[in-house]
């Protein structure tokens, strides 16, 4: 068997309208590091539980709305592929429907109204095991307070924590970072262990919260797509 073959990341998407599942396919079919395959969504109870579920990396749901009931069989079948990384796309999300979704453990939420770059990147950063929100998600999220701790923040970064930080924000992963700065990958994860402590972050997400609420990033340097960027700010006006 080849390298690249090993190297795939197969991708499973469980769509409810075949035109998106077909665009999104169109935009990873050039590439060889990915497997695809398509399965329509049928809401009963078993549905997560399917064999085919757990053979694949990172599972691409498509929901034209995402309501409450939808919600409470995909919390349900996180327990069925706990081992996979689940991406939610829809058009619409019902009230406080993202917070729950985060809580629940799902790795990503993109709304079908994002771009493809962003789509591209949300399937880069869960091949990663990594976590992908939409800037819009993130943006109702900051508005809520869902990012904000009970705990105070340290808030007393080092210089090299702040360009590390910078990096993190950027979305650099920490081999990148390692290079650039000439240390090894060991010290970089020293530092982003000590920025998230001194931040009470407990992922990447919350990270970003935390390091725009201390006003060590400004809003121009949230990772917003072009049509997040031109919705409402970030922070509340004082008017």
């Amino acid at each position: 068997m080849s390298i690249w073959r090993l190297m795939r990341h197969s991708i499973l998407f469980i769509y409810q309208n075949k035109l998106i599942f077909e665009a999104l396919s169109l935009l990873l079919a050039d590439s060889l590091n990915y497997h695809i395959k398509g399965l329509r969504f049928r809401q009963n109870t078993n549905f997560w539980s399917l064999p085919v579920m757990r053979q694949y990396d990172v599972i691409v749901a498509e929901f034209t709305v995402l309501n409450e009931d939808i919600f409470q069989a995909i919390k349900n079948g996180l327990i069925a592929i706990y081992e996979q990384q689940l991406l939610i796309i829809t058009s619409h999300l019902e009230n406080k429907i993202s917070e729950h979704l985060i809580a629940s453990g799902v790795d990503g939420i993109l709304l079908t109204d994002c771009s493809s770059e962003d789509f591209l990147h949300a399937i880069e950063k869960l091949c990663s095991k990594d976590q992908y929100f939409c800037g819009r998600i993130m943006q109702d999220l900051v508005k809520n307070g869902l990012h904000q701790s009970e705990a105070s923040m340290d808030g007393s970064l080092t210089s090299r924590e702040l360009e590390v930080l910078d990096r993190i924000i950027k979305g650099q992963p920490n081999k990148r970072i390692a290079s650039e700065f000439h240390i090894s990958e060991s010290t970089i994860k020293t530092h982003r262990k000590n920025i998230m402590s001194k931040l009470k972050a407990e992922n990447s997400i919350t990270l970003l919260y935390q390091a725009f609420e201390a006003n060590f990033i400004s809003e121009s340097e949230i990772p917003l797509c072009k049509i997040c960027r031109n919705r409402s700010s970030l922070k509340p006006s004082k008017n």
